[in-house]
């Protein structure tokens, strides 16, 4: 076999996925279809670092060399309402529905009601992720206006801690291991989100 052929034979057989940041659900996803549907050289699942749903819908559609990727109802509907793009259906094509997303917010104690938040410093991951999008869209269903900042999660619950932030969200599939991994002590909680808080227009739980 040649080396054009090699190559040739190795690109034709390579499918390349956009996950998310480490250690997220995405990107153990990715993970695991690599490592479950590899076939040698009949196919080879390539899982490529991706921002998160909010980011991915955009690298779907647009980055060259990107196959498959992994988002959620509410990020597709960003694309479509980006007034930028046109027909955005025609170029992304629904595969499958794999898992449901959860949504924590990490607060002090003293933070009992959502709405307490409101005017207060929230994170919501990097810019682009999926928490990001459908966690600033939750709030604005909600009615809150809050000071939204964008600050990858490791280092959003050191912020928590240090009193910089009022809270922390995310939007992801269990086990999210930072949640998981946090101790919350006597200090933090996952803070309650009862579905009657949430007015008709919210766009969360995504489905």
């Amino acid at each position: 076999m040649s080396e054009a052929v090699l190559g040739e034979r190795m690109n034709a057989n390579t499918v390349t996925v956009i996950s998310g940041t480490p250690g997220g659900t995405y990107f153990r996803m990715a993970s695991d279809m690599a490592f479950v549907l590899d076939d040698g050289d009949n196919l080879r699942i390539l899982p490529i670092l991706g921002k998160g749903a909010g980011q991915n819908a955009y690298d779907i559609r647009f980055l060259k060399g990107v196959d498959l990727g992994f988002v959620r109802t509410d990020t597709l509907n960003q694309l479509r309402e980006d007034k930028r793009i046109t027909n955005a259906d025609r170029h992304i094509t629904y595969i499958a529905r794999l898992f449901n997303d959860e949504l924590h917010v990490i607060a002090p104690r003293e933070v009992t009601d959502i709405r307490q938040l409101a005017g207060k410093k929230v994170s919501f991951d990097v810019k682009g992720s999926g928490t990001d999008y459908t966690g600033r869209s939750m709030f604005k269903g909600l009615g809150l206006d809050i000071e939204a900042v964008n600050i990858d999660q490791a280092a959003a619950l050191d912020h928590l801690k240090q009193g910089e932030l009022s809270a922390v969200v995310s939007v992801a599939a269990k086990p999210v291991a930072f949640v998981a991994g946090f101790d919350p002590g006597e200090r933090f909680h996952v803070l309650p989100v009862r579905s009657s808080t949430l007015s008709p227009t919210s766009t969360f739980p995504p489905r």
